[in-house]
């Protein structure tokens, strides 16, 4: 077989000329959002403990890395520049927002004129950023805004993120798995609360003027959504919509930046006003960053929302007098201006640049891969298809062959077949899948890690698990024997792709430490009760159970028996294209071929076992890609879903 073994050491190849740190595309970057609390109806997930009815499904696509320009692929939404959306917000725009004329001078008593009475830390380069964003921000909080299929991220990266945008949600209920190892937290939209009034009007303090208050409609959107945290050997979060939930907000992003500020934003003022600044000094400082101001979801940011930041911490430390920052100074009338020109504040600038900007990309591991430079158009009409509702995931066929239709030499040792441009396009082609699927013959042959290793994927700079598909293995013997040494295993904690599943026949006899550990890195054994004699699964009710998972579309990479099995004309209705990469050479009559069985008409005649349909043949490096249809009938749409369960699953 042809799949990707190699290790962190593993050369780049050299005829592909990568960019340095280039951000690629987004493979069906928000078409694949599925339903992740329904069971599979002929498919059960084994579980001796609880069942927490919690699926793992596709990830949303994003992105960390905002310093090269991004490449689009075919057919492909792309999103404006610095990763915001489209039709950004001008930074010109922010400028405007207040003016140093019309601001509210501080408290005369909290301003010090004598340097010596100064409290807050002026060590500090006067030029230092106080909008210290995480990588691409405004993309991120766009996508966890809209949450348009589910997303899946580490622990630390919803950390660093969420403060960003939990403007937009209201907390209404938690729950916990029986373990504690799955938590999760449901929100609604802040727009959904219903409108309150106040009917009663509690008496001011004299000399007290009433503040004006405006009354903010309630109802308005029904967005709601369900935020999964999974404590293991690789702790992830998953933030997904509920069923009963709107599939877009009544409203944009910028609405509710308006009704309400976000708590990453305001915890940058709140941590330059313990250093004993005044709130209007913070404030212009931030208005000298407005692309920053505005990525932090600070556009509609006020000096009195500053203001609110710096009381609590006033309270608390009385004795304090404000100042404003070195360099500027507070002018009657004028608010705070900066007392320095430019050129002078660029001349105290430190040397390492970096040191004003701490949260920089982290390196790429060495095992990353560059994006494919060469053109991928032809592969479209073969690909999952965005949004398309249907009743069996979209399935390819996808491996590398000889010229003589042989995977590998020998069974049971793995022969290379793909070039560097077919290998890079490979992993392109796992990043378009929601998941890969292979027998569990070549899991014992490879050891492979089934991963996508493109540059931007998760682990390789992306964000959480993007682009990263899902390892499914037939295993109906439960034959593998799963241990924390075998790559996929060591992928998921590295955070590097998903823990596999493992399909099983009703036979099986699976160890509950066993069990226990494969759930622990986020997988899971997956019983199908439908099967032929011998123990041989049946593929109609694996992919309905894959289905049911959240699994929207699938690549079949090997083995032989399975590629072969699945190319008899029985199963067209479930296989939708066929992609081989076919290498210049003859392995032998003794390698691992990949044929259908023979077939005769009904005159006992042989004849044609399958004929793909709309054929493309394209040169790529040393290998040649053929890429063909081979389901003659439209795939069968979506049925409503229905009260009763299938008898077919494990009970």
């Amino acid at each position: 077989m042809d799949h990707d073994t190699s290790d962190g050491s593993e050369r780049r190849p050299t005829s592909i000329s990568p960019n340095s740190r280039l951000n690629t595309l987004q493979p069906e970057d928000s078409g694949r959002l599925r339903d992740t609390t329904a069971e599979a109806q002929t498919g059960q997930r084994m579980d001796p403990v609880c069942n927490n009815n919690i699926a793992t499904p596709k990830t949303q696509i994003l992105s960390v890395e905002n310093s090269q320009p991004r490449l689009q692929p075919p057919g492909l939404d792309s999103l404006g520049e610095n990763g915001s959306p489209s039709n950004p917000i001008s930074p010109s725009s922010l400028v405007n927002l207040s003016d140093p004329l019309n601001e509210v001078a501080e408290d005369p008593n909290d301003i010090c004129g004598d340097g010596a009475a100064n409290t807050a830390q002026t060590g500090e380069p006067e030029n230092y950023t106080l909008i210290d964003n995480p990588p691409n921000l405004a993309r991120i909080r766009q996508v966890m805004f809209e949450c348009k299929e589910p997303i899946e991220i580490s622990l630390q990266e919803f950390e660093t993120y969420w403060p960003f945008i939990d403007n937009v949600w209201v907390k209404q209920r938690s729950n916990s798995s029986k373990e504690g190892h799955c938590t999760t937290d449901y929100y609604m939209c802040r727009l959904r609360r219903p409108t309150h009034r106040s009917s009663e009007t509690r008496p001011l303090p004299e000399g007290k003027r009433p503040r004006k208050k405006r009354v903010r409609e309630g109802g308005l959107c029904n967005f709601q959504i369900k935020v999964i945290k999974f404590e293991g050997a690789y702790s992830t979060v998953t933030i997904a919509r509920t069923p009963g939930s709107s599939h877009q907000h009544s409203h944009d992003l910028d609405y509710i930046d308006k009704v309400k500020r976000n708590t990453g934003l305001m915890e940058f003022a709140k941590k330059e006003a313990s250093k004993g600044y005044l709130p209007s000094s913070i404030y212009t400082k931030f208005r000298e960053e407005p692309e920053r101001l505005i990525e932090a979801g600070g556009k509609f940011c006020t000096v009195t929302d500053v203001r609110n930041v710096s009381a609590k911490w006033r309270l608390q430390n009385p004795e304090v007098k404000l100042v404003p920052h070195e360099g500027y100074e507070y002018q009657k009338g004028q608010g705070i201006v900066r007392t320095r020109e430019m050129a002078d504040v660029e001349n105290t600038a430190p040397a390492d640049s970096t040191a004003l900007h701490p949260n920089t990309l982290p390196p790429l591991p060495p095992d990353t891969l560059p994006f494919p430079q060469c053109p991928l158009d032809f592969l479209e009409p073969y690909l999952p298809k965005k949004d398309e509702k249907r009743e069996f995931p979209h399935v390819t066929l996808s491996y590398a062959s000889s010229m003589d239709s042989k995977i590998s030499l020998l069974p049971g040792m793995q022969t290379v077949l793909s070039g560097p441009e077919a290998k890079l396009m490979t992993h392109y082609l796992r990043s378009r899948h929601d998941a890969i699927l292979i027998g569990v013959g070549t899991v014992l042959a490879d050891n492979p890690g089934l991963n996508c290793r493109l540059q931007g994927a998760g682990g390789f700079g992306g964000l959480g698990r993007m682009w990263q598909p899902r390892p499914v293995v037939i295993d109906p013997m439960g034959r593998w024997p799963v241990h924390p040494d075998c790559r996929m295993l060591r992928t998921t904690v590295e955070g590097k792709g998903k823990a596999p599943w493992v399909v099983v026949s009703p036979g099986a006899q699976i160890h509950p430490q066993k069990l226990m550990m494969l759930k622990g890195y986020g997988g899971d054994f997956l019983r199908i009760m439908e099967y032929h004699q011998n123990w041989r699964l049946r593929w109609e009710p694996i992919l309905r159970a894959l289905a049911s998972e959240g699994i929207k579309s699938v690549m079949i990479e090997g083995g032989g028996r399975v590629l072969s099995e699945l190319l008899n004309p029985e199963y067209t209705e479930f296989v939708d294209s066929i992609i081989v990469t076919i290498a210049p050479t003859y392995l032998g009559s003794g390698g691992v071929g990949v044929s259908p069985d023979s077939k005769r008409d009904a005159q006992g005649k042989p004849n044609a076992a399958l004929n793909p349909r709309d054929v493309k043949w394209v040169p790529m490096g040393q290998n040649v890609i053929m890429c063909g249809k081979i389901r003659t009938t439209p795939p069968t749409p979506l049925a409503p879903p229905t009260e009763s369960s299938s008898s077919g699953a494990e009970s």
